[in-house]
Parts: C-alpha cells; structure tokens; sequence
C-alpha cells in the first residue's frame, strides 16, 4: 500500500500543498490578511453600531447582560455572561452601547474567519496548490469577496451592529465549518480526533446563544464519514454523531439520556472493560441503561405532567408513559440503546475498539460539559432577578424554558410537518416570512420589488440572479472536483435556508384557525435573521465562484494571464464587496439612531411616581426594562406587560419581584384560566391590580395598548381614559375623548427628546415609522381636540408642530389643510403649500378644496380643485369635482378650457370627449333656457 493511500484513504482528495506553514498549516499570509480583514469588518461596525439600544429583543438583551438576568426562552446564557463582561468595561460610556459592541466584535471575528475559510477551499481544492504569477492575488480577492459578502450583507450587518446573539452565533458557526477544513488534512495526526471533540464543544457551546450554530453539524459529521474510512466504519462515532446532534429534533431529557448513556459505556470500556472482564460487555448496556434511569428519575423526573390525570396507561404503557418523551425521543433513544447493545455483544478484539470507544467517551463527555451552560439559568431564576422570564428554577419549568413552551405547547419538530402558510409565500416574496424576498435585498446588487413596502410600483431587472448563479457555480466546481468537501458544504447551506423554512414553517397569516391553539397569525416582524448563517454560507459560495471563474483561465502550464488577474480581480473586488458595503451602508447605519431610547425615556417620564403603566409588546416593554435596569432610569414605574400577563410564571413576578399591587393569594395565581365570564388571563391581571390598587398609585396605559385590553370587568376603559402624551392616565371621572392638552403639548414640545426622528438622513424601519408616527398621531389628537371646541389656532399649531415632527408623513399635512379649507384659512393653506414638496401639493390642493367645499366655501373649494389639476393633470378626482362645482353653477365657458385641457392630458379616458359635447349642447341654448340635453 502506499504512503498516500494511507495519509488520505479518500480517492482524489489532493495533499495539502499550502505553502510556507503558518495557522493550521495555512499560510501565514492568510492569517495576516484574515486579521486585516477582522479590522475592516470592526472598523466599519464601529462606525455604524447603534449607539444605545434598538427595538425587539436588544433592549431586553443589554437589561439582562447589566443584571445576569433570565431572557425570553431558551435563555442564550453564554450571551449574556459575555454581554456582562462588555457591560462592565469602562468605555465608552453608554452601557448599551458597550452591550452592542458584543455583536460587533464577533462579526468582525466571523469576517476574518469567512477569509480563512474562502482562502483554504479556493488554495486547496479549486487551484490544488498550484503555483503561478498572481496566485496570492487571486486568494486575496476570493477571500476578501467572501468576507465583505458574508459581513456587509444586510442581515449579517444589521445583526452585527446592535445586542444581538447572530454575531456570536455566525462565529461560532464558521469555526466549525473551518475545523472541518483543517481536519481533512490534520486527520491522521494527533490533532484529528481533538478537532472532533472541539467542533462537537463549540456546537453545543452554542446553544447558549443559539441553535442555529447547530446547522453546521450534520455537514460536518458527513465530511468526516465520507472522508475518513475507519470512522465510516466505526458505529460508535455513528452513535456519538447521532447523539451530540439529537438536540435538533428530540427533547432535553432525550438529549441528556443519550450522551450518559454513551459517555458511561464509552467510560466502561475504555477504562473499566479489561481482559478478564470482556464477558461483562453483553449485560453493561442494559445493566447501565436501568441504573441511569433511576438515575434520572432521582436527579430530574423523566415527565414534563406528573399529575395523575394524564397518567391512564398500565403496564408497558405506564412506563412508557413515565417518560413524556415525543415519537423523535423514542426513535432515536432506542436506536441508540439498541446499536449500543448488539455492538457490545459482536465486538470481540478490545484492542481495536478502545480507539473508537476512547473518542465516542470524550465526544460525549464534552458534549455534556458545554450543555452544562445552561445550569446558569436556573441557578440564576433562583435568585429572583427583575427579569426572570418563564421563572425556570425547576426541572419541569426549565425543560420547558429550553423547549420553547412559551411560544405553543407542540414541539417544532412536529409543527413542520403542519404547514402554517402556503409554500409560495414561504419560499418566495411575501411580506415578513418570504425567504427569497430577503435573499434577494442581501447583497445591494438591485432585484425584487422597487419599493418593498410597495411593491405595485414595479421590480429591478433579475440582475441578482447573477450573482445567485456564480454562488451556484462555486459550489458545482467544487463538489465537481472534491465531492466529499463540497457536498457536505452544498448540504449545510441547504439546511441553513430551504431547511429552515420547512422548520421553522412561518405563517403567512392564511391558515389562521382560531380552534387551534399555534395560531397561524402572520409573523409580527422580517424574519429573516433566521436565515443569518445561510445568508452568510452563500457569500462563501459567491467567493469560490469568483476562484472557479478565474481557474478556468489557468492553462495546463500553470500560467494566467496577467491582463485576467488584474482586470478581473479589480472587477470582482468592486462588483461585490465593495458594491454591497456602499449599498447596504445606509439602512445599516444605525450611528445617530437614538429614536428607541428616546422613546423608552418619554413613555417612563410621561408616568407620575410610582405608577403602574399598562404595555402591550416587545417594542413598549423591551425598552422600558432596559432604560429602568441597564440606565436606572425610572424604575419606581411598575411596567406590567399585557402579553405576557397571560402566563402564570409572570403574574407571580409581578406580584413577589415587582411589587404590583395584586391581593391574590400567591397559591391561586397557577389555578388562572381563560373564560367566558371573565376573559384571558391578562384580563383577570387588570382587573385583580386595579381593584387591588384601589385608586392608590397612578395607573396608565401605553399608547399601542389595543382597545380589546382596555377593559375593567368586560366594560371599556376609553371613557376614564385621559391622554396625556404617550401614555392614557386612568381617571375616575369618565368624559368623551379626554385629553390633557396643555399636559400633552409641554410634554411634546419641552419635555420629550426627538433624536433622528425628523431626520430623512437616518434610515427608519417599518417598526421604527411605526413606533414614531405614534408622535405625531397623539399630537393630531390633540390638534382635534382644539378643533372640536372652536380653537382653530391652537389646532393648527398643534398639527403644524406635527407636521414639523414628521416631515416625511402626509397626516399632519391633511389635517392642516383640512382645517384651513373648512375655516377659510387661506394664507395658512398657501404657506403650507409653499413649504412642502411638489409630490405632495397634488394631495394638499385636493383636501384643502374637498374641506372647503364641505363647509360651504365653494369659491376656496373651486381654486383648489383647479391647482390640484394643475399639478397633477391626470388627478380623476379632482377633475370631477371641478367640473361638478362648474357644471352646477352652469359657467361653461370656464368649464369647456378644463375639459380640454383634461382630454390633452388624458387622451384614454372616455368621460372628457362625453362630457365636452354635453356642455357644447349646453351653450348653444338660450340663456334663459331652463332645459338640458335631451329634455323637454
């Protein structure tokens, strides 16, 4: 046999040729550039890091890091801890902002990782270690290709610039990825079975930050099976794969079952199975599996229902049912059990076993190890900090906090298998779940809907398939070439973004059943940070397309022509990564967006002390927790949030942590139920606290609250409710639409801050506009007030500081005109006009006229239909209106002009050419003629 069968054992696969040796027997170079890369990537996170917090989870996240508290489930513990160590550096001086530089730093990591990654596939495998002019500029160009693609993507960089777990979590999946690579080639060695160990540790390491760090895992496994022979034919590493993965589709309990179960029998083996007592072999499997079942039940009950009631089975079944494990637990459990157990009894020679054995023992051993992480969250929720989310002090509490029960009682495993919105939406362009509707806005190169928001207003030309072709044609060179690395990779990728919209099965808002308890509402926000890691992969892929491109051009003589590398190589460089940074720049740059703490802070300030104040989502909770935990801004305010007023684990917090006023005795917050007499429980919560309460503290709601949650005993709270700002303070006396104007007004214009809200320079999501329209709709709430008493001044400051406010939205700008057309404000209406943009005086000219007309003012109302068409010579509505105000007052000679000038503009339309001859017929009559066309 000869020496290079015996180093690579997988037909075709190439020796490593990787030059002077540096990282991993990678050239130094690579690891010099891969640094200057993580630079680049940082300095430009800097640069565009959101200064304080941002919406959704992040505020939540920085509040948790500054206490070591318990986020929403499954918790992230390694976050958090890491997010604790940024909290307390001395710089800079916000702690959010010391939080968020948590994702910064790890995506600038996952950068240079992604150039390690680009530069040893394309060295490796697509040019074989081939030496020609211009090589190093080529790697230089793929690399860098895949790392600004990888890290100026949109999702990437949004997730990399606020306190988020996608960063850390991208990271840690590309060192796996990257350990497969150097494990081809250090597999022989002493470092070949470590780096199993360490790929296996750093997967389940990160499922203290995320689960998606997972994806990677089934790829790898199969590099190693396909590539190493000894392993593929080893059915303890079979075992010890399919246990270190089984968190992806079975329960905890399943998950821990197994790696005991196989660390124990790897420890026997390896240590305790001698030669005199091989013959205990074939009763260990089952002797261990009975003891570690008592095991279990001793240290954590095998059920997440021990109640009785749901205990009707005898026999077999009652063991079975012991349990509470789902269909994916026992399949995989007993195939385990059941392989472990034949294995024992065929295997003779100890000698040959004990390697598989020694590396089955330390993989699973690990694996524990790292899973012993999350121990931090009960021990932590045993100490009551202020956020305590799902309360997971015990085993069944904290089972269910890493299973996610708090968003439905169904395992995601087997909702997939339940399609919770139709395929074409899931996979194509659909607003908040579709996945090519974000794969396509990733990269800056133009495709999909002009305006996503509104996508009737026409698509880019289909030049993202371009690039989606030159990813797919790096992956095809590759499996082309070395098969065993690239289908691992191309599976990876698959499972990282076809794979999860089949698992994570996202609603489209279409197969909404109310008789279900997973409702199918459609998503509340974009989703697609969820497809982070694969949006990530196929940059890589982009990158060695760009290295297979370039290796066409390689003759048999390993010469390149120099006019193909430089050409090329600048093309590349500025077609994609630099293209991507300055397109994705702006709606990335989160710099001076200090819109989600302002609005935290003026929803707290808004509160007297000591109040009670109503939220109703993450975006009006989240925040708040934040500014009261991180900042100590205002924590005497007792924020109690709606939505999770539903579950028994935060009433209790509310009434034992937070101090709510709650007279419920503590043992009959779990009897809690939904009914039809008194509602859901959020309902029961409002109506315990504020009969509790007693009128003692001041109580209020936040703006966003819904109506169906404003409710005392089933009767409506709006007519005791008095805006004052952004919140509604409950008061005794009822009235119609109160509202503390002068309150209202002071807190607007002297006590709120408004950082970035009235800047067209910094980019707002949908959720940001949404959030910051509520501004100015309170202040036009306030406006009509005014109006509704006969203030009109007072109204029209009001909107007009509305409109200053929110420059961008049309409301305050109608309101105006409004007013000024019902009251004849004329100089009002004409200022505004002027300080507006062209695109808008169509709409102004066409409510000013409609309002005038309405009040009476018929000769305002006829200027103001003629100067909307004017500007706007194809505006139907106004036209008709115009024509009707002349046509009644019978001045055609005025009306005939419009008609023509309308059929000029509009030569398609058929009414002008009907109406023009009826008004011809009209003034050929006698003056005095009383008659119309085709009367008597």
């Amino acid at each position: 046999m000869k020496d290079a069968d015996i180093q690579h054992p997988a037909a075709g696969l190439p020796r490593a040729d990787m030059g002077e040796p540096g990282l991993f027997s990678q050239p130094r170079i690579d690891g010099w550039l891969a640094g200057l890369v993580t630079l680049f990537g940082f300095t430009i996170y800097l640069l565009t890091v959101q200064p304080t917090l941002s919406f959704w989870d992040c505020g939540e996240f920085i509040a948790c890091a500054a206490i070591l508290g318990v986020p929403h489930p499954p918790g992230t513990p390694l976050f958090i801890l890491i997010g604790r160590l940024f909290s307390i550096l001395p710089a800079p001086a916000d702690i959010g902002l010391r939080v968020n530089l948590v994702s910064v730093v790890f995506g600038a990591l996952a950068m240079g990782m992604a150039y390690l990654i680009v530069t040893r596939l394309v060295r490796r495998f697509i040019f074989k270690g081939l030496s020609f002019w211009g090589d190093q500029w080529i790697y230089f160009t793929a690399g860098f290709c895949g790392a600004g693609l990888l890290g100026f993507g949109n999702t990437v960089w949004a997730n990399s610039i606020e306190a988020e777990v996608y960063g850390i979590t991208l990271f840690l999946f590309l060192v796996i990825i990257y350990t497969t690579l150097v494990w081809i080639d250090q597999r022989e060695t002493a470092l070949g079975p470590r780096l199993l160990i360490f790929a296996t540790f750093v997967a389940v390491l990160g499922l203290g930050v995320h689960m998606m760090v997972f994806i990677a895992m089934p790829g790898f496994w199969l590099a190693v099976f396909l590539i190493h022979r000894p392993y593929l034919r080893d059915w303890r590493i079979w075992l010890v794969a399919l246990a270190s993965g089984a968190i992806m589709v079975t329960g905890t309990e399943a998950f821990l079952w197994n790696l005991t179960l196989l660390a124990g029998l790897s420890a026997w083996h390896v240590v305790g199975a001698g030669q005199r007592m091989r013959w205990l072999n074939r009763f260990v499997v089952p002797v261990w599996a009975i003891l570690l079942y008592s095991l279990f039940q001793w240290l954590l009950p095998l059920r997440a229902d021990t109640s009785a009631a749901n205990i009707t089975s005898t026999g077999i079944m009652a063991f079975i049912d012991s349990f509470g494990w789902g269909t994916f637990d026992w399949i995989l459990s007993l195939a385990i059990l059941a392989t472990a157990f034949v294995g024992s009894l065929v295997d003779t020679e100890d000698s040959e076993c004990r390697p598989g054995w020694s590396i089955a023992l330390a993989v699973s051993s690990v694996a524990l190890v790292a899973f012993s992480l999350q121990v931090f969250t009960p021990i932590r929720s045993a100490q009551d900090p202020r956020i305590d989310e799902n309360n997971p002090e015990t085993w069944e509490a904290f089972k269910g906090f890493l299973e996610r029960k708090q968003y439905g009682r169904q395992s995601m495993v087997s909702r997939m298998f339940k399609r919770r919105g139709d395929w074409e939406n899931q996979l194509g362009r659909h607003s908040r779940m579709g996945f090519w509707s974000f794969f396509e806005t990733q990269y800056g190169i133009k495709s999909g809907a002009l305006d996503r928001l509104r996508p009737e207003r026409g698509m880019h030309p289909p030049a993202f398939l371009l690039l989606v072709l030159l990813g797919l044609f790096g992956v095809g060179y590759l499996m082309a070439v070395y098969w065993r690395v690239g289908v691992p990779l191309f599976l990876t990728l698959f499972l990282a973004t076809i794979g999860l919209v089949v698992y994570m099965n996202f609603a489209d808002g279409t197969h909404y059943n109310p008789n279900v308890g997973d409702q199918a509402y459609l998503e509340v926000r974009d989703r697609d940070y969820f497809f982070t890691t694969g949006f990530a992969l196929f940059g890589i892929f982009v990158a060695l397309g760009v290295g297979s491109f370039l290796r066409v051009f390689l003759d048999p003589g390993k010469r390149m022509w120099k006019p193909v590398v430089i050409v090329s190589s600048a093309v590349f460089i500025f077609a994609l990564p630099i293209k991507t940074l300055t397109a994705n720049y702006w709606q990335n740059d989160r710099s001076r967006d200090f819109i989600p703490y302002d609005y935290a802070r003026n929803l707290l300030i808004s509160c007297e002390p000591n109040a009670i104040l109503f939220t109703n989502g993450d975006n009006d909770t989240f925040p708040l927790w934040c500014l009261q935990e991180a900042y100590g801004i205002r924590k005497d305010v007792r924020v109690v949030n709606l939505s999770l007023s539903n579950t028994h684990w935060y009433v209790a917090q509310l009434k034992e942590i937070l101090k709510v006023p709650f007279d419920m005795p503590a043992e009959e917050i779990p009897l809690l139920r939904p009914n039809r007499r008194d509602g859901r429980i959020q309902d029961q919560v409002i109506n315990t606290i504020l009969e509790s309460n007693d009128w003692e503290l001041p109580v209020y709601f936040g703006s966003s609250a819904p109506k169906s949650s404003r409710r005392y005993r089933g009767a409506s709270l709006d007519s005791n409710l008095r805006m004052e700002g952004l919140v509604m303070h409950l008061v005794r006396t009822p009235g119609l639409q109160l509202v503390d104007r002068e309150l209202t007004m002071d807190r607007c214009r002297n006590q709120y801050q408004y950082r970035a809200v009235n800047d067209s320079t910094v980019f707002k999501n949908e959720t940001t506009l949404r959030i910051v329209d509520n501004y100015a709709t309170g202040i036009l709430f306030v406006a009509d007030s005014y109006r509704r008493e006969g203030h009109i001044d007072s109204a029209v400051s009001a909107a007009a500081f509305a409109a200053r406010l929110r420059p961008q939205l049309e409301q305050p700008r109608a309101y105006i005109v409004q007013l000024a057309g019902e009251h004849g404000l004329k100089e009002t209406y004409d200022s505004l006009v002027q300080a507006s943009v062209p695109k808008l005086h169509p709409m102004l000219h066409y409510n000013y006229a409609l309002s005038a007309e309405l009040s009476g003012h018929k000769e305002f109302a006829l200027s103001g239909y003629q100067n909307a068409l004017a500007s706007n010579p194809g505006h139907g509505q106004a036209f008709r209106r115009v024509a009707a105000l002349l046509y009644e007052a019978r001045d055609y000679s005025s009306l005939l002009p419009i008609i023509d000038g309308w059929i000029a503009a509009n030569p398609n339309d058929s009414v002008g050419p009907i109406l023009r001859r009826e008004v011809e017929v009209l003034m050929a009559l006698p003056k005095d003629s009383n008659r119309t066309p085709g009367g008597s």
